[in-house]
């Protein structure tokens, strides 16, 4: 099958979940037999690769409204591919390229898919430590009540990361007859279980950009339940608001107990999966999936999160959900797992088969393939 797909920005430039996952499904689904194409933004100069079946176009983002790219070459190129293509596999946030990926569909006869990794958070919903003013609060509210309803009514499909983000999305409950859940996934090639644990210093881990767009993860609130721990805490991931946590741990008197490693390769990062005692994701708002977890759990780590959107399916019972925004809670549960290391190898075991049974690529791609297939067939087109 002939099979585009449309993301956000391009990896590992970008390493976020989104970017994450398109990188990944491309590269197994050309594995698999299909010749795919995919278009991404970059912030490092326009540059195509071709692997066997796999070509990657990436295109220099003239222009960015705050985190949104704006690229008219990127348009261009794909209208040129769609005459080449069977389907279209379109990834949001981004809702401009999202929405102008749909609108070519549309002239061109051209259906489309699209996963709904997460929705854009309004600047009134975090207004003080985002920063975020009106004309922000104005361009994502237009975007999320007019361009993103346009690119799911028509759309054939739409997917979510995780049944619960389904249910619990009010832009996926609009149309619920067309919905349906796909997880992510794990390279368990990469993320593999490994005997590297450090059992003289406990070490609990913490994977997410820096950025203002990422204050939802609530590394905050893991760094003010520190200060009970007598634990190391690593936290991996660069941003804009990397020095303001600095400073914050500084004024809670945790300092000597964090380390801030910056952006990783995901060699690197496997590594620290590999030698931590637990995985926190203590995030407070918008989660569908939680891909830290997963590969935290790849590696038999015990995970604990929050009951927020997704992240209780992707746990399920291999670690321990909290509460948003209770530090003592987090507290506990961190405790627990560190110093029970029976419950928390249990955890780990759990977790591991898990993701074996659940969250691999390969399990991702045949999802995928189904979806694409009833497509096709639904709309009477030749599958090549």
């Amino acid at each position: 099958m002939k099979i585009i797909i449309v993301g956000n920005y391009s990896f590992p430039e970008f390493s976020g979940g989104v970017e994450k996952h398109v990188d990944n499904i491309s590269r197994v689904l050309a594995d698999r037999g299909h010749e795919v194409k995919v278009f991404v933004n970059t912030l490092e100069g326009t540059d195509s690769i071709k692997r066997g079946n796999l070509e990657i176009y990436k295109s220099n983002a003239i222009l960015r409204i705050f985190t949104l790219p704006v690229n008219p070459l990127m348009y261009w190129k794909l209208k040129n591919a769609l005459k080449w293509a069977d389907i279209v596999h379109i990834h949001i946030p981004s809702l401009l390229d999202a929405y102008f990926a749909a609108l070519l569909c549309s002239m061109m006869k051209k259906p489309y898919l699209v996963t709904y990794h997460h929705h854009l958070p309004l600047a009134r919903d975090d207004v003080d430590s985002m920063g975020r003013g009106i004309l922000y609060n104005t361009l994502i509210g237009f975007g999320m009540k007019i361009i993103l309803p346009y690119v799911l009514k028509n759309a054939e499909i739409i997917t979510t990361p995780s049944p619960d983000y389904l249910k619990l999305s009010e832009t996926t409950k609009k149309f619920n007859s067309k919905s349906v859940a796909v997880p992510n996934g794990v390279d368990i090639d990469r993320y593999r279980p490994g005997d590297l644990t450090n059992n003289e210093n406990k070490t609990i881990l913490f994977v997410s950009n820096l950025g203002p767009d990422h204050r939802g993860k609530g590394l905050d609130i893991l760094l003010n339940a520190m200060k009970e721990l007598d634990s190391k805490l690593i936290v991996i991931g660069e941003g804009d608001f990397r020095h303001k946590y600095m400073n914050y741990a500084r004024d809670l008197g945790v300092s000597e107990k964090v380390e801030f490693k910056g952006k990783l390769s995901e060699d690197d990062l496997s590594e620290y999966y590999a030698r931590c005692d637990v995985c926190v994701l203590p995030s407070r708002r918008y989660e569908s999936f939680g891909m830290t977890l997963a590969e935290a759990m790849a590696c038999k780590k015990p995970v604990v999160a929050t009951s927020i959107g997704g992240l209780p399916y992707t746990v399920g019972d291999c670690g321990i959900i909290v509460p948003p925004g209770d530090v003592d809670a987090l507290r506990d549960a961190i405790s627990r797992l560190i110093t029970d290391t029976k419950h928390a190898h249990l955890m780990g075991e759990r977790g591991y088969r898990r993701v074996i049974e659940n969250f691999t690529w390969k399990r991702v791609a045949e999802d995928n393939e189904r979806l694409y297939s009833r497509i096709m067939k639904r709309k009477q087109y030749p599958i090549y």
